[in-house]
């Protein structure tokens, strides 16, 4: 069995019962003298021990360290060395039930103590971390920082590695720089940060930033719930629901949100709909076509109240389709999209409509008045074309062909002694219509000269002429601009086969012309664009309607398919209810061109405030009222000397950001001894420790209100952040440091000209592989047995393909089952494969030892200072295993290579980048077997795995003291011990559940004490 210094040795049994089997010191002390002393005490201390000054008194609690070295040379057999004289069973016995007995009773007696921890300040990733929390941008500004060393547990975060030289504080002196250079500060919304330098700003831009902000908020917010163009509006839906609501007494409607989500109608829109059909304050004529034909809709049948009458289903259909009218593209009168080209038709130009005449139908030319009088109203018709087939043909041309035709035959009808009267009147009739619709044409009444093919309307006139063929019909026509009147002309003309429309009454559907710069086109524009507030006739417009809420009174505007700000806030989340409370706010102090002293006094309270809550969030604490008043002197002062607020605020920032209470994790030391953390203090071990980060909303909440200290709210907490994203912070800093693949991207020993397919984008990807495999297991809460022993892993296509795993497609990362594929877990992992891997080769000893120290926590000694070098190069193709045997000849190397080298050759059958092979380079069979001192024996990764497996226990001690010292920031005490097997018992009995050893940490005394020195 392997057993790894820094634990307790005895893991066989527990604590307590090593401690019960504690022995005196007298009686082992003349078997360390006689094997022990010569070697390691007087002349000689081979590796540092020194045994024989503590013959009198061993003070085991002093000299823990040395003391576990010793044990564990003793339990692995390597002491004595061989060679040397072994002690007897009994000696041996009774030497290892004194170490252990005495190690955990010292372990015992101070179990749990906090230790001494030096004042950290944050890791550069813990930098970037906090400071992409604080702002929402990945600023990656640590990238410029002096690298972080390694410390205690190997890990980065240890207080007693983490120097602050002045170079370091030039680093951060100019990260705040650049930091509050990106930084936006209003009165409403407080501090924000962008990706871009915001530079100095004046009035008109932070009006303008206001303005931006409020405008693309609106939009985001209403996006999902506006009609698109194209989606049935449901009109007839809507007034059928306010009709059974007006006559509720008889219908049993309850409440139009009752109506509304019977239907699958909108509440808010069946409200506009509803104040729209029963109010006057909106005046138009065109939107009077819709509300006064619902309100004159007769009420239920008696017989029936609850059904709607069809005669009133068909009124509402009909309604709808006038109101569709307007902004149809294809509709029945032929004007495209009428509501967005009537701004257009002010009389200098001539417009085009078509409609589709059915066989036996005439053509109806419509000239109407718009209700409003016919003075001026006159629309020359400058061409009707008939188009069939694909040709065209003017309708004055056709009609003489017409005319010709009927007069040839009824010359030849009429010479037959036996003519068919009936038809030859039918023709003649035909003909004197013809004529007399010809003699329309060119004549214009006010005398004007006219083409021969033209012919004016005066509204309000309905004009047939016959036609009754199948066809398409186009016709021009313009506002008459000469005549004496032109400045009262509102005048609609339009074009149908079917029964025409009322001239005397606004046509649906049909454009309005009118003479640009004169009361009536003021007028009838004035009643259109009301029209068009209501009933907006596009997508875009209806959100930009809504985007434009913080311009009218109250946040609300006249339209239908519309959101007021009430109604948005009946909807959005709380955030976002608080976020457009604090931009309307902003909108408020900065859109006034000269704000008064009562605005200018709110502005200054308003961004101070704002700074105390940064500062506070930076600083992970409450602020006290000494430190409010002094970054409010930083603000007065810089604005005393002309600085706008903006600016001065950004000095403020300068403040926070250089702050030791921003750079450093402070926590109270005042008083010497054991202390309870505070509630903030807890809240910042924990978040820095689960997520290398400053605590979010919700653990800053917890904090706040004391609750953190609860031990139900504290596991609650920890089970939460665990579970979430951020997580995967514990996923690269710890795992990764421990594991030894943190900042595998940055890894370039391979060697590019033997191994070309080493890419950026495959060691990134390997990089990635290893991440979430870690994020998965985190926060699913998985074994932790999985590390090792795991069946599947994440990959890609590109990552697939060079394992040689098939069935993967695509660039995004997936789980899959690699257990058929050797792999499963850490150990088949490339970023583990290639970092214990030299540039050109394998190493089973990089491999073993990664192994030994990392999965087992056994050390080894540094290699020999005469340790002959490894033979790169033979005369004849040999295996690594081979060049070893060699090189391991020397006893110096063996003692070492004897544990390291059969665990690193179980992994020899993947090459220096990951890839499964069953031969080496040179073509020979790959050897990946082994026998471990205790004579076990392994063949290949499934050997391998197997063999972890079984010392489990081993595992999970090496885990738990990971957690510890990466979670105290220190290295590992003896008073540590007692929470080491706690943990490590926990996790056998527990399913081995991640959150298992978390917990343990977080609950224990060292996590929630601090101890001052």
């Amino acid at each position: 069995m392997i057993f790894r210094s820094g634990t307790l040795l005895v893991t066989a049994i527990s604590l307590t019962a090593a401690h019960a089997a504690e022995t005196d010191w007298q009686p082992v002390r003349p078997i360390m003298e006689k094997y022990c002393f010569e070697c390691h005490g007087g002349k000689k201390t081979k590796g540092g021990v020194d045994l024989k000054k503590l013959a009198e008194d061993p003070k085991v609690a002093g000299n823990f360290e040395m003391w576990e070295k010793v044990a564990e040379a003793i339990h692995g057999g390597d002491m004595p060395p061989e060679d040397d004289p072994q002690p007897a069973s009994a000696e041996k016995e009774l030497i290892t039930k004194w170490l252990d007995g005495s190690l955990a009773s010292a372990a015992k007696a101070n179990a749990g103590d906090p230790g001494p921890v030096t004042v950290r300040r944050l890791t550069n990733a813990e930098y970037d971390n906090t400071i992409r929390a604080l702002t929402g941008i990945d600023y990656g500004l640590a990238k410029d920082f002096l690298p972080d060393g390694g410390g205690g547990e190997g890990f980065s975060n240890v207080g007693d590695v983490l120097f602050v030289s002045p170079q370091q504080i030039d680093k951060y002196l100019s990260a705040a720089r650049k930091l509050t250079e990106h930084a936006a500060i209003l009165p409403g919304r407080g501090v924000m940060f962008q990706e871009t330098r915001v530079g100095l700003r004046g009035p008109l831009q932070l009006k303008d930033q206001a303005e931006r902000s409020l405008y693309v908020w609106y939009q985001k917010m209403a996006e999902p719930h506006i009609p698109k163009d194209g989606e049935d509006m449901r009109e007839g839906d809507y007034m059928t629901a306010c009709w059974k609501f007006k006559h509720r007494e008889k219908t049993g409607a309850e409440s139009l949100d009752q109506l509304a989500k019977e239907a699958g109608l909108s509440s808010a829109f069946l409200s506009n709909w509803w104040e729209m059909l029963n109010s006057d304050k909106v005046k138009s004529r065109f939107l009077d076509l819709t509300r006064v034909a619902w309100r004159e809709l007769p009420g239920p049948d008696e017989g029936n109240l609850k059904a709607v009458p069809a005669a009133v289903a068909a009124r509402i259909s009909a309604i709808q389709a006038e109101r569709r009218s307007w902004t149809n593209t294809d509709g029945a009168l032929g004007w495209v999209r009428t509501q967005r080209r009537q701004q257009d038709s002010d009389g200098l130009r001539a417009y085009e409509m078509t409609t589709p005449i059915k066989p036996g139908q005439p053509i109806h030319l419509v000239a109407g008045d718009t209700g409003d009088g016919s003075r001026g109203d006159m629309v020359i018709i400058e061409k009707i074309a008939i188009k069939r087939n694909g040709k065209f043909e003017n309708y004055v041309t056709w009609l003489k062909r017409r005319i010709e035709g009927n007069t040839t035959l009824i010359k030849q009808l009429g010479e037959k002694p036996d003519a068919d009267s009936a038809r030859i009147a039918g023709l003649k009739k035909a003909v004197e219509e013809g004529e007399k619709a010809l003699a329309l044409f060119g004549k214009h009444p006010l005398g004007k000269p006219l083409e021969p093919t033209m012919l004016v309307l005066q509204a309000p006139v309905v004009v047939t002429l016959p036609f009754g063929e199948e066809a398409s019909v186009s016709v021009k026509g313009r506002l008459e601009m000469s005549g004496p009147e032109v400045d009262f002309a509102t005048v609609q003309f339009t074009a149908t086969g079917m029964k025409p429309p009322d001239p005397t009454k606004i046509i649906p559907g049909a454009l309005v012309m009118w003479k640009r710069q004169t009361e009536a086109a003021r007028g009838t524009m004035g009643d259109f664009s009301r029209m068009k507030l209501i009933f907006p006739d596009e997508y875009a417009r209806r959100l930009e309607q809504v985007a434009r809420n913080y311009r009218f009174k109250d946040g609300k505007s006249d339209g239908v398919y519309y959101f007021s700000d009430a109604q948005l806030n009946s909807f959005i989340s709380v955030q976002e209810q608080d976020r457009m409370r604090r931009m309307l706010k902003d909108w408020r102090i900065l859109s006034p061109k000269n704000p008064d002293a009562k605005i200018q006094k709110e502005w200054d309270q308003s961004v101070q405030g704002h700074l105390h809550h940064f500062a506070s969030r930076a600083w992970r604490r409450p602020l006290s009222a000494e430190e409010r008043t002094g970054l409010n002197a930083i603000y007065d002062e810089a604005r005393s000397r002309e600085l706008d607020r903006e600016s001065a605020a950004r000095e403020v920032l300068m403040r926070v950001f250089i702050s030791p209470d921003f750079i450093f994790r402070l926590e109270k030391s005042d008083q010497p001894g054991v202390h309870p953390v505070d509630a903030w203090e807890l809240a910042s071990r924990l978040s820095y420790f689960l997520w290398s980060s400053s605590p979010d909303d919700a653990l800053r909440k917890a904090a706040a209100d004391g609750s953190l200290l609860k031990p139900e709210v504290l596991e609650a907490q920890t089970k939460r952040m665990l579970a979430g994203k951020s997580s995967a912070a514990l996923a690269e800093e710890f795992a990764g440091q421990w594991l030894k693949f943190h900042n595998f991207t940055k890894h370039s020993t391979v060697d590019a000209g033997k191994f070309p397919e080493f890419t950026p984008e495959l060691r990134a990807d390997m990089h990635r592989e290893t991440k979430e495999f870690f994020s998965h297991l985190i926060r699913n809460d998985r074994p932790v047995k999985e590390i090792i022993l795991a069946d599947y892993t994440f990959l890609n296509e590109r990552l697939a393909k060079h394992y040689g795993i098939p069935g993967v497609t695509g660039g995004e990362f997936r789980k899959v089952s690699v257990s058929s594929h050797h792999r499963g877990g850490i150990l088949g992992m490339g970023s583990v494969l290639v970092k214990t891997s030299f540039p050109q080769r394998t190493s089973p000893v990089l491999r073993g030892d990664w192994l030994l120290h990392a999965v087992l926590g056994m050390p080894t000694p540094p290699a020999p200072a005469d340790v002959p070098p490894f033979p790169e190069h033979s005369d004849k193709p040999m295996t690594v295993r081979e060049k070893l045997e060699s090189h391991r000849a020397d006893k110096a190397c063996a003692s070492c290579h004897d544990k390291i080298d059969p665990l690193g050759f179980a992994l020899e059958g993947f090459d220096a980048l990951g890839r499964f092979r069953d031969k080496d380079e040179n073509g020979l069979a790959i050897d990946d077997t082994g026998s471990l001192k205790d004579g076990t024996k392994m063949e290949g990764i499934d050997g391998l795995r197997n063999y972890l497996g079984q010392h489990d226990r081993e595992f999970n001690q090496v885990l738990a003291r990971k957690l510890i010292g990466y979670a105290l920031g220190r290295s590992v005490l003896p008073s540590d011990k007692v929470l080491i097997e706690e943990i490590a018992s926990s996790l056998k009995s527990s399913e081995g559940k991640f959150s298992t050893a978390v917990l343990a940490v977080v609950r224990s005394p060292q996590f929630l004490n601090r101890r001052n020195e």
